[in-house]
């Protein structure tokens, strides 16, 4: 996947450097040929600007090093943009698309770090950045299709801005109809554009157009502003417990603006200028339940759908690497017979409540790999009281999952399948598939469900 050195390129500051954990050198791909690649990122609240201006771009360095001395082109957008009318805010294509020298790559972050208005907007409008690089792609790209990847670095979920606070008259049509307004869009299909028509149908839509394509779809989640780490299994297109039932429904609240919201007074903000603010008033909920089979991210969704715990660079290199460098090269053995709980880590600070967080938020896409969820079945999921012991004179934390299959509401004859998840403090959680156990009724009033996760 990557070489074991950096002595093939010349030396680079960013791609060799000393951190607070220590000497880092960012891997390098081993497979040398250029690419099309577009590095979409969350410069939304939920990232602050804390991160966004230190942490954030630090990793967007560390990407580039990957693909360092290939000829590829690279393009970074950011999401939302910086208020641009007539993408009603979605994006700003910060970097172009085009080959750069490593110095003008690593200068153009660094202006990015000094930018004040870089960052931090109130939406992820990932579905408008996952169109703008088709047509980056379309317009820019120079290498086939299936040597195009995308990657979404994030702290959240998307969503989609408030119509009132961002759009003008003048604003794409295709772009504004993506956006929350009150009464709703109407999309072309007679779809009205809800915050659950956003997430669960607008974005796949958008992410299935690249992959139909050829495209490498990829998303890397990242802790945000309050250390939280979204759950992947939003990604990975399966529900997620605290947002979701197990059977796909799930229910999401926004605020629309347009006949909610309104205008407030005009007053001088802290620089001297005469401004007012928007407020687009009590939120809205909807429902919608997740169509099956239909994740944001290309398939095999374990190497897609990754997941960055703590920003240590040291830490987080190899996911990286899994990333950008082509796939299937950047298929590593480790992957085959994992689950999605070994994103996770062991921290037995606050009772292990991070990891049984991550754990639990995973729940539902590690048995949808167990039993394929359908249209009228899907898995339930149980989960056995927690265990704490030593892995190697290690303090470690263990739960085993079980996934029952329902199908029309009823449960079937069909063999739980159970995962056994041992996480020893400060390392990667380790996902067993431990094979099909019949689940008697002694078993299941001893059991307890699985608690919502912070996601």
């Amino acid at each position: 996947m990557t070489q074991n050195d950096r002595s093939t390129v010349p030396m680079n500051a960013w791609c060799s450097r000393n951190t607070t954990f220590g000497e880092f050198q960012a891997p390098l791909c081993s497979h040398q040929t250029g690419r099309d690649i577009i590095i979409l990122v969350d410069a939304s609240e939920a990232i602050g600007s804390e991160v966004f201006y230190g942490k954030m771009i630090d990793m967007l360095h560390d990407l580039y090093c990957t693909i360092e001395g290939t000829g590829s082109q690279v393009g970074v957008l950011l999401l939302p943009g910086a208020g641009n009318p007539y993408v009603c805010d979605a994006y700003t294509s910060y970097i172009p698309l085009q080959q750069h020298t490593s110095e003008d790559f690593h200068a153009s972050l660094e202006t990015m770090r000094a930018d004040e208005g870089a960052c931090c907007g109130r939406s992820v409008p990932l579905a408008q950045g996952l169109k703008a690089a088709n047509g980056l792609f379309r317009d820019f790209g120079i290498f086939p299709p299936n040597e195009r990847s995308v990657i979404f670095v994030t702290a959240s979920h998307p969503s989609t801005p408030v119509e009132s606070e961002t759009c003008l008259s003048i604003s794409v049509p295709e772009f504004r109809d993506l956006t929350r307004d009150h009464p709703f869009n109407v999309l072309p299909s007679g779809e009205e554009m809800t915050t659950c028509e956003y997430k669960l149908r607008s974005v796949p839509v958008a992410a299935a157009e690249l992959k139909t394509a050829g495209v490498r779809v990829s998303v890397v989640t990242v802790p945000g502003a309050d250390g939280a780490v979204p759950s992947s299994a939003y990604f990975s297109g399966s529900p997620w417990p605290g947002k979701c039932t197990a059977d796909g429904q799930c229910e999401f609240s926004a605020p629309y603006g347009g006949d909610r919201g309104h205008w407030g007074s005009w007053y001088t903000d802290a620089n001297g200028d005469l401004t007012r603010d928007y407020n687009p008033g009590p939120e809205l909920a909807c429902q919608m339940r997740v169509h099956p089979g239909t994740p944001v991210v290309s398939r095999p969704v374990l190497a897609n759908a990754l997941r960055v715990n703590a920003w240590n660079p040291r830490g987080y290199a190899d996911t990286l690497a899994v990333a950008m460098c082509p796939a299937p090269q950047c298929l590593p053995s480790s992957l085959f017979g994992s689950t999605f709980a070994d994103n996770c880590v062991g921290d037995d600070a606050s009772n292990w409540a991070q990891t049984l967080s991550c754990v639990r938020g995973e729940s539902y896409s590690m048995c949808d790999r167990l039993i394929p969820r359908t249209e009228l079945c899907h898995a339930e999921v149980r989960s056995d009281p927690v265990a704490v012991g030593t892995v190697n004179n290690v303090t470690a934390v263990s739960v085993r999952i079980h996934c029952e299959q329902h199908c029309s509401g009823e449960r079937t004859d069909t063999h739980a399948k159970s995962i056994r998840v041992v996480c020893p403090r400060g390392a990667s959680c380790d996902g067993e598939v431990i094979g099909d156990d019949v689940i008697t009724a002694v078993e299941a009033q001893s059991a307890t469900p699985p608690t919502s996760s912070n996601q």
